[in-house]
């Protein structure tokens, strides 16, 4: 800690000093301090002095200095929660993790700064967080084990709920300047991993086995007059009682304030902790949630005045963060919270979803929905449609402002049914994309009926009152629907059919023909093939699938005039895929585009160019690389063009060594032998 910070609140300084010594000491002793400090944080938050919010934000502010400790140390309880629960469960059972990305800022970082020479929350903030002049050093002598990393995220999590917002946001913007704000995100995220509800019997197991763990040395004592039980050890040693209390502050259990009961009789003890468990995972994830609104907003400001592309992936790392709380494991409440709080992001970014901006965020929004429309519980059910219904119309607002139709539209008997659809805009075009994708990737829409409830409700909330024509917007969610009837049709045509080959590659042949009327339906279709080809290591198929997905993109790209194409390059992989895709047909109006950007376009150039190297069509690079070659020098994206031509020249150094060994595996090979007379004898030549 800083010389300031220590000497105007010594007795804090104190103890964060200690606590950033512990964290390169051995595990025994580095359990006091973090046992320590989480029971102060605990006193505090229990003290009848200071029950009031403007205390307990004060105390917030005095303590605040922690937080940009556990921010460097970001990495260590990242570790923590990849190995939670295969390390920890007592049966081995194993769930799977996400895979977080934290960048680590160093073990060390002198923090803090005197609170009375503060002249307003922002430079508070800034005092709190100062460039660390000390250097990164090695890592931890023990890594930090479960109950350690979730008792100082505990902590974290306190502070940042009472924390003053003026001040929490001062610290983002801090943070944002420093190149830190994604590692926060990140260390977010952590700690719902490492809260997270793995279930009744899980906790109760584990509870039993921290009791059956310390039974030698814990005597609980008969129940007194008092309404705590009394705790006695065989040992004062005060190693033996933080090892008990580390141990049961992972359960969110105190020893010390943990109701009587007779040391042998697990049972009263199991559903009490089974209790507190879930109330504290819902706990975490509602302030998580808080935490996320105060960022949400300061990243919204940040894009709207700025170019930086760090905001737009903080954009995306909070999405996700904000999805990962719909998963089934979390209580119902934190779901239907958590779609209101989705609600609010959407206000705050419509430009990002809605104009410009990848698709990669709206479809992972739009694929969440879709399972959340599937849910079993009503109220999460109607949330999901209700908030997928504010998608579209905020869809269909942009585009009436942004898209002059033609005037023929207006005539609904002589203008095609898809330009209803196409004036909900992105949503509209994504959401039979991301159904699609669902399904291709085999996602479980466990009940369909449930689904078509959901649909249903949508259905209820666009439905015209008596005596009025639809407007646009309806008559356009209307044929959507219809759009995704027909998509779980096709596909359970195609589960049926999945004994019968012929059958199976006509309905392919159909399907892929019914979505011709929609850009994003079909490359999504086609993307779904390759990736099944691609495990099925059919590298060649899965070649030509992704060759018309660039033709899809190509082609709406060259009717918006982004980019002008050579269509005459993509026969070197197959010479009827213009011809398929009509690229040369600039008649927009059959189409129903899809909003494709021209960094799309080379992204899936790039995809497709790994593809043909794991095939071994070495020759068939270099024609596809001269898509996406014109597009890097017109945008001067130096970068690109040094790594797309280096993958040219090692492409091009294997297609020699090919060409002098003449040898090359295009494909499975079954060796047939055939036997002459030596082996049928006087049977040769004979029926």
């Amino acid at each position: 800690m800083s010389t300031s910070y220590c000497r105007h609140h010594f007795p804090v300084g104190l103890l964060y000093q200690e606590l950033d010594a512990s964290l390169r000491e051995p595990r025994d002793y580095r359990r006091k301090v973090v046992a320590l400090l989480r029971n102060l944080f605990a006193k505090h938050a229990s003290d009848k002095r200071y029950m009031d919010t403007s205390a307990q934000s004060s105390i917030a502010t005095l303590y605040s200095p922690l937080i940009a400790l556990v921010l460097d140390n970001a990495a260590e309880f990242e570790s923590s929660a990849k190995t939670d629960t295969q390390s920890l469960s007592p049966t081995g059972l194993t769930t799977t993790g996400r895979s977080l990305s934290l960048p680590s800022h160093g073990l060390l970082s002198k923090v803090g700064c005197s609170l009375k020479s503060v002249s307003s929350h922002q430079s508070y903030a800034e005092k709190l967080s100062p460039p660390s002049s000390v250097p990164c050093i090695a890592g931890l002598m023990e890594k930090l084990d479960r109950s350690e990393s979730r008792d100082l995220i505990l902590c974290t999590l306190y502070l940042l709920h009472f924390l003053p917002r003026k001040i929490l946001a001062a610290m983002i913007t801090r943070y944002e300047s420093s190149g830190s704000l994604n590692s926060f995100i990140c260390l977010l995220r952590t700690a719902l991993d490492l809260f997270r509800y793995h279930g009744k019997n899980y906790t109760i197991q584990r509870t039993s086995n921290k009791i059956r763990g310390t039974r030698k040395t814990m005597v609980i004592l008969p129940h007194s007059g008092s309404s705590a039980g009394t705790l006695g050890t065989n040992s004062t040693t005060l190693d033996s009682h933080t090892s008990i209390s580390s141990g049961f502050s992972s359960l969110g259990i105190d020893p010390l304030s943990a109701k009587p009961c007779i040391e042998t009789d697990v049972g009263d003890v199991t559903p009490f902790s089974v209790l507190q468990e879930s109330n504290l995972t819902q706990e975490i994830a509602l302030i998580v949630l808080e935490t996320v609104q105060v960022l949400a907003q300061h990243i919204s400001s940040v894009i709207k005045n700025s170019t930086n592309p760090e905001g737009s992936k903080s954009f995306y790392q909070l999405l996700r963060l904000l999805l990962s709380l719909l998963d089934d494991y979390w209580p119902e409440a934190v779901r239907h919270h958590t779609l209101g709080a989705l609600a609010v992001f959407v206000g705050l970014f419509r430009i990002q979803l809605f104009q410009s901006g990848p698709l990669d965020g709206l479809a992972l929004l739009i694929e969440s929905l879709l399972l959340q429309m599937n849910s079993r519980l009503p109220k999460i059910q109607s949330a999901a449609t209700a908030l997928l219904h504010l998608i579209l119309r905020n869809g269909y607002d942009f585009t009436s402002k942004t898209v002059r139709f033609p005037m023929a539209n207006l005539n609904a008997t002589k203008s095609p049914k898809i330009f209803d659809v196409q004036r909900l805009g992105r949503p509209g075009s994504q959401t039979g994309v991301a159904l699609a994708k669902l399904l291709g990737r085999k996602v479980p829409l466990t009940n369909k009926s449930r689904f078509e409830h959901g649909l249903e409700i949508l259905e209820i909330l666009v439905k015209p009152q008596s005596g009025t024509k639809p407007t646009y917007f309806e008559r356009g969610v209307e044929e959507l629907i219809q759009q995704l009837r027909g998509v779980l049709s096709a596909t359970g045509a195609l589960a049926k059919a999945v004994d019968d080959p012929i059958r199976l590659a006509d309905l392919h042949v159909q399907l892929a023909d019914s979505y011709r009327g929609s850009a994003a339906l079909r490359s999504a279709w086609f993307e779904t093939l390759a990736e099944t080809h691609i495990r099925e290591r059919w590298f060649s198929e899965a070649a030509v699938c992704e060759a018309h997905v660039i033709a899809i993109i190509g082609r709406e790209l060259a009717i918006n005039g982004y980019a002008k194409i050579d269509w005459d390059l993509l026969a070197c992989i197959n010479d009827t895929i213009a011809k398929e895709e009509i690229v040369n047909d600039t008649d927009s109006e059959i189409i129903q585009q899809a909003g494709f950007s021209l960094d799309t376009f080379t992204t899936k150039i790039e995809k497709l160019v790994q593809t043909l190297i794991m095939a071994e069509r070495y020759e068939a690079v270099g024609p596809v690389c001269r898509l996406a070659i014109p597009i890097y020098e017109q945008q001067k994206n130096y970068r690109a063009l040094v790594s797309i031509y280096a993958e040219l020249q090692q492409t091009f150094a294997l297609a020699d060594q090919m060409k002098v060994s003449g040898k090359r595996h295009l494909g499975t090979y079954f060796k047939v032998l055939f036997y002459g007379p030596k082996h049928f004898g006087y049977d040769l030549n004979t029926l």
